[in-house]
């Protein structure tokens, strides 16, 4: 009965009939849904609901709830939310539907009940089912139960989701209700359990006993047998009984994958487009804009460098993304040849083209191609966009197309801009912290980090165009999030401390004023180049929403056509085959091989991808010696990464997967993330510390953060998987060290 009381219903309901132990309760099927919208004259196009509390509860519905006064009047209820899409296998819904505990009454109930009803309208609902190419149904039944007085309460896995051991149940448990748990308030104990055997992995304090944990891990196979499939149980403990509250799939379940490599070489995860590209890449992106990007790269450095790098310029492995390492010399006589053949040829022809590459002298190189970028490039890019902007609508299928192809284009002369420019912006401060540690940080114990913190760089601030990811998939941060949900940067506090901090060296060295002059000329280049990175940054992805705006347009124009099933389905096409249904008049024959590629997409998404791929040489070692992490540094470092914002501070950690689950965070706890760009920043204002798989320490969490003036740990590997949201750690900025607090 899924299509008229939700998985999450109907799968309690497959529990009850086979002897399981569910809280007594009813269900109110869809039909009370729709009487609801009726009786309120809303339908399954409404987008906003302006007056929730003026809202009518259905006259039948109430009727059919006195039946059930005894349940309703005499005890505290559970109220959820049981859509039709929830609890599937390939997608989970979870927190995004509402819960309602510890109802009590008639009208409370009502008033909960219209709640659940109504979280079907969420924005971070649709923004979900956009993101998984789900349709746009929102039906939705309500589960009524009475609420357990829970001793204990948790979730158990019938397999381990971390490793895919289907010998091995992982529970999880809390004191009282498992919202805490769910919610990340409380932090848990955790137990795997292989046979009879019993690991603690996590000790918080008593919760369960032996021979509770062996129940559960008992019930939980019968649980995963009586599906047969793995599943995500929700369990409480009343007086020693054990009580059912819901089963899904585990929907991060996928096979065991081969990281092979296509080619010979070194290929860098975390490197050029890494950071930018936190999922693996859908087709359309990689066969249009990404080669695009790296062409347009290395083909404009190889004119002032002269030095050929080895294609590919990249791989795509599993779906993910890896740059290539191959352009560095293969050991000490190749870097010798190469710096005789290729470097000094152009130190000699092209000095200040050629400055960009060395620390001492960087700034004299950055601020010719700032010129070039500000005088030709941004002006260029910013015309064209205003161009098109008007054209969309009045525009043909082949014109679109065409629309796209030129954008792409100059976006890739922006990109290998964005390299030279904001990817050199890293050296006049590694010159400055170099000049810094030597003759200043002997007498004043602060971090030269200080005096880069609230210099106000234009990704303090959240923007529309701000992407979450590269790939044309991915909505940006406008579709996602309404304006009124972010908050501004306060960073005055920050502000005065850089201040401060910078009298007082300047009041030290008034004595010393050759030392003086040249620490306010390095402090001036490093602060200056920060606030073009981030300036820069913020203009590349202008282009995005209009990219998507004519992708998905042209996404409408062939599914009225017939030849695809919806219009996102484009990006699931490679660019020769839109190229062929934009041009051709034949129907097409891709339907089947798109929902292929959208469910091995989706599977790819819970790959942890290695952080480089190949043989590192002796040499490529010591430039990217951070990328590969070990799971336990020693006994109290849980994970170790790059420092990259100052201080040191305590607090619990949220994992967030997407920005879809940005409601999720909490206010004062820490961020941990594959990794951030400028759509992020909607959360900075609410961390106390960040902690990222990929980045640098001139990355976009690197920076923000010291915007923010909260500490930074970034490029730890593996920080998503080691880390529990609820786990409570010591982030130190300083050292790039996390460590547990027991």
């Amino acid at each position: 009965m899924v299509d008229l009381v939700g998985s999450k219903a109907a799968n309690l309901g497959i529990l009850l009939h086979a002897g399981f132990n569910i809280p007594e309760g009813i269900v109110l099927t869809i039909n009370a849904f729709n009487q609801f919208l009726s009786v309120n004259k809303l339908s399954h196009d409404t987008k906003s609901i302006n007056s929730p509390q003026n809202l009518i509860f259905p006259k039948e519905v109430e009727t059919e709830l006195i039946e059930f006064k005894e349940l309703i009047e005499n005890h505290s209820l559970a109220v959820r939310s049981s859509a039709i899409e929830e609890d599937l296998l390939d997608q989970s819904f979870a927190g995004m539907y509402k819960t309602i505990l510890d109802v009590k009454g008639h009208e409370a109930l009502k008033k909960a009940i219209i709640e659940c009803w109504l979280s079907t309208f969420d924005e971070r609902v649709s923004h979900y089912k956009n993101r998984i190419e789900q349709s746009n149904s929102i039906e939705i039944s309500v589960i009524i139960q009475k609420l357990v007085d829970a001793d204990s309460a948790g979730v158990v896995f019938s397999i381990n989701p971390h490793n895919r051991n289907h010998d091995e149940i992982v529970i999880s448990a809390v004191r009282g209700l498992g919202e805490k748990l769910v919610s990340g308030e409380s932090q848990a104990n955790e137990w795997i359990v292989c046979g009879e055997k019993i690991k603690q992995v996590n000790h918080i304090e008593p919760v369960l006993d032996d021979e509770q944990i062996i129940e559960l891990a008992r019930t939980a196979k019968l649980i995963e047998n009586e599906f047969n499939l793995p599943q995500d149980i929700e369990w409480a403990y009343s007086a020693n009984t054990l009580f059912i509250l819901q089963s899904r799939p585990i929907s991060i379940v996928y096979e065991e994958v081969e990281w092979d490599l296509p080619k010979s070489g070194l290929w860098l995860r975390n490197f050029r487009l890494g950071e930018w590209l936190d999922n693996p890449v859908t087709p359309l992106f990689a066969s249009w804009l990404l080669p695009k990007l790296d062409n347009k790269l290395y083909s404009n450095l190889e004119k002032i460098l002269h030095i050929p790098t080895p294609k590919p310029y990249h791989i795509i492995v599993n779906g993910w993304y890896f740059a290539t390492g191959n352009f560095l010399p293969k050991n000490p006589l190749d870097a010798i040849w190469k710096l005789f053949r290729y470097i000094l040829p152009s130190l000699i022809f092209k000095p200040r083209r050629m400055a960009i590459l060395i620390p001492k002298i960087s700034y004299w190189g950055i601020k010719l191609y700032e010129k070039e970028w500000r005088e030709q490039i941004l002006p260029e890019y910013l015309a064209l966009i205003e161009n098109y902007q008007s054209k969309i609508t009045e525009s043909s299928l082949p014109s679109l197309f065409d629309m796209i192809e030129e954008i792409t284009e100059i976006v890739g002369t922006y990109f290998y801009s964005l390299i030279t420019v904001a990817g050199s912006a890293w050296k006049p401060e590694f010159k400055f912290a170099n000049y810094y540690n030597k003759n200043i940080a002997p007498s004043i114990d602060e971090d030269y980090q200080i005096l880069l913190q609230g210099l106000g760089t234009a990704t303090s601030e959240p923007y529309d165009h701000a992407v979450t990811n590269l790939d044309w998939y991915h909505p940006t941060l406008g579709e996602l999030i309404k304006s009124n949900q972010r908050e501004s940067v306060n960073n005055s506090a920050v502000v005065k401390k850089r201040i401060n901090l910078r009298r007082n060296i300047e009041q030290m060295l008034e004595k010393d004023p050759k030392t003086l002059k040249k620490f306010n000329q390095l402090l001036n280049e490093a602060q200056e180049t920060a606030l073009m990175r981030e300036e820069q940054i913020y203009y590349f992805t202008l282009a995005w929403p209009l990219m998507r705006e004519i992708l998905l347009t042209m996404g409408d124009y062939i599914e009225q056509q017939g030849k695809i099933a919806q219009a996102s389905d484009i990006f699931f096409l490679e660019k020769e085959e839109l190229q062929f249904l934009v041009l051709s008049a034949e129907p097409s024959d891709l339907h089947i091989e798109i929902e292929q590629r959208k469910k091995i997409w989706k599977n790819q998404c819970n790959l942890q991808p290695p952080m480089y791929l190949g043989k590192m040489s002796f040499i490529a070692q010591r430039i990217f010696e951070n990328y590969e992490r070990s799971d336990i540094v020693d006994k109290e470092v849980l994970i170790k990464g790059l420092a990259a914002s100052p201080g040191k501070i305590t607090g619990k950690v949220r994992i967030i997967d997407s920005l879809e689950n940005a409601h999720q965070f909490q206010e004062g706890e820490i961020l941990v993330t594959r990794a951030t760009n400028p759509a992020w920043t909607i959360l900075f204002s609410k961390a106390i510390a960040v902690i990222t798989d990929v980045g640098s320490p001139m990355a976009h969490a690197s920076l923000v953060a010291r915007e923010y003036g909260i500490p930074a740990v970034v490029g730890t590997g593996n920080g998503t998987s080691i880390l529990k949201t609820g786990q409570l750690v010591m982030v130190n900025g300083n050292t790039g060290v996390v460590k547990e607090i027991s």
